[in-house]
């Protein structure tokens, strides 16, 4: 299973957990200075003015910046265990956060196994004609820990992306699709990580996540690495 920064694939069981921290932000004073802050500017409307009384004069509209300061932040946190088994009843005390060596205070602590919305990029160039059995496997295993009411996109990479299922088909019907694709051509990955988070920009549920099985690394795609990592880190899609 694919971390922030790279992914892991096994055959053992893939099981998308997750356990929300909140935390106290406490050195906001670290942040950069020359990012525009946001603000809400004001503008004069026929509307407004139809309120005023005949004759009367409205004051100006002075458009002053609305400053705001985010002080929790939000982290999901997975934990799996030496086989990629789940833990899901770690109390607050098993857990510290730290931000340039600082200690963070954890505000609130919670766990959940709420929906989610799935990209599953997976690789089906000819470098995988004789491992495309071990992948349905892992998947089928995959299915069968996940959430019953999550959703999923299925995009088969090749020469090109291939949406294969979206996410009002059931698993059944999915591994049934997939049983049928034969590997074949180039590798165009980061075209289908591409397609994969245009899909979940649409998707049913808030809570995204992108999984990726490749045996390699790509050869035939239009966007660069650069890009798609700036794709990326723009989207709220944990991969």
């Amino acid at each position: 299973m694919m971390s922030h920064d790279g992914y892991h694939v096994s055959s053992s069981r893939l099981t998308l957990l997750a356990l929300t921290i909140v935390l106290l932000s406490s050195v906001a004073s670290a942040q950069d200075a020359g990012i525009d802050s946001p603000h809400i500017a004001l503008r004069s409307s026929p509307k407004i003015s139809s309120y005023a009384p005949a004759g009367a004069t409205l004051p100006a509209l002075e458009a002053r910046p609305v400053r705001v300061d985010v002080n929790l932040v939000l982290v999901p946190v997975t934990v799996v265990d030496p086989m990629s088994r789940p833990v899901v009843d770690l109390p607050q005390q098993n857990f510290s956060l730290m931000e340039a060596g600082v200690p963070q205070q954890i505000r609130y602590f919670s766990h959940e196994d709420a929906p989610i919305s799935v990209a599953l990029v997976l690789d089906f160039s000819g470098s995988m004609s004789n491992k495309s059995e071990f992948v349905l496997q892992a998947l089928e295993q995959f299915f069968q820990n996940a959430n019953p009411d999550d959703d999923y996109y299925v995009i088969a990479v090749s020469d090109r992306p291939t949406l294969v299922a979206d996410a009002s088909q059931s698993t059944n019907t999915i591994l049934a699709h997939l049983a049928a694709v034969e590997p074949h051509g180039m590798t165009a990955l980061y075209d289908s990580i591409y397609l994969g988070v245009n899909k979940l920009r649409s998707s049913r549920y808030k809570r995204r996540a992108m999984v990726i099985v490749s045996d390699g690394g790509d050869n035939q795609s239009r966007y660069s690495l650069k890009e798609v990592k700036a794709m990326l880190a723009e989207s709220d899609v944990l991969t």
